[in-house]
């Protein structure tokens, strides 16, 4: 159950709005990478790819975090992965 309500918060949240209540709070929201405007979510299938890459960066001693220090782009392996990034937002 605690499984299904994570996937619910934050894959539903990527998935419509591009955010979580964290993020929305912080001004940010994930977009696809390629996308030259923002959209309103990333859709149902990217989420889930980025919620599993998400978890196995954390998975590998938190490695995959650590992309964000060497790349100028500052995407995290889950970005990579998801072919995502995160925006601030106004």
């Amino acid at each position: 159950m605690i499984l299904g309500a994570n996937l619910w918060y934050v894959v539903g949240g990527w998935a419509r709005t591009g955010r979580t209540p964290g993020k929305a709070l912080l001004r940010l929201s994930v977009v696809l990478a390629g996308a030259f405007e923002p959209t309103p979510g990333i859709g149902l299938q990217k989420a889930f790819v980025r919620f599993l890459a998400y978890n196995l960066s954390g998975s590998l001693l938190g490695l995959g975090f650590l992309l964000v220090l060497f790349r100028k782009d500052r995407r995290a392996l889950h970005d990579l992965v998801a072919g995502t990034r995160v925006v601030r937002t106004s």
